[in-house]
């Protein structure tokens, strides 16, 4: 009985590879969607530090500009003064009276400022506490990425594990019909040996 050639078995891919690239893909994603919330904050904080420059710079303008109309009254009033010496009586009331006007206008005008730093400083608070509630959600949204990601590398894991030990079962399942077969074939083979040598017939003696 002539043997028969093994043949090569067929090599057996990893079943966890397109799981592990999958997982791969995802983390890539993951860490893409984090760098571009960041660079989104960075762009919220860029914009919230020019507004602020610019309010900080229109009050400062606004302080020059009622500075400078408060030098050039000064500077009509002392005119005034040395052009009409000798009406110096209504002048000077004349003059008392326009003080008095110009104190009450800068007291206004204080007021006004005054306003617009407290509605500065409050759209400020708010912004900060609405940038702070964002960064904490966006903290909580990638702690749940990363929540869900273990989750899915814990249940890919365990579906390649399981894979491996179906795999694994099988194999022994087939290796053992193999074995079996061939118990099965040489029993076979010796049994029609038997009947062979039973069939041939024996030649007489001389």
């Amino acid at each position: 009985m002539n043997a028969q050639p093994k043949t090569a078995e067929p090599a057996v891919l990893d079943p966890g590879d397109e799981e592990v690239r999958a997982l791969e893909l995802e983390n890539r994603q993951l860490r893409d969607t984090i760098t571009a919330l960041r660079d989104e904050m960075e762009g919220m904080r860029i914009n919230h530090e020019d507004a602020m420059q610019n309010a900080a710079s229109g009050v400062h303008d606004e302080s020059t500009q009622l500075k400078h109309t408060i030098n050039a009254l000064r500077d009509e009033m002392e005119t005034m003064r040395f052009d009409h010496e000798e009406n110096l009586q209504s002048a000077t009331a004349a003059a008392n009276d326009e003080i008095t006007q110009l104190k009450q206008a800068i007291a206004s005008m204080r007021d006004n400022i005054e306003t617009i730093r407290f509605d500065h400083e409050e759209a400020m608070q708010l912004a900060t506490a609405e940038a702070r509630d964002e960064a904490a959600q966006l903290k909580g949204t990638v702690q749940s990425m990363r929540d869900e990601l273990d989750q899915v590398k814990f249940e890919a894991e365990d579906k390649i594990q399981n894979m491996q030990r179906d795999y694994r079962d099988e194999n022994a399942h087939l290796q053992d019909t193999i074995r079996s077969l061939r118990k099965r074939l040489e029993n076979e083979a010796r049994s029609a040996a038997r009947k062979t040598r039973k069939k041939t017939p024996t030649k007489p003696k001389k």
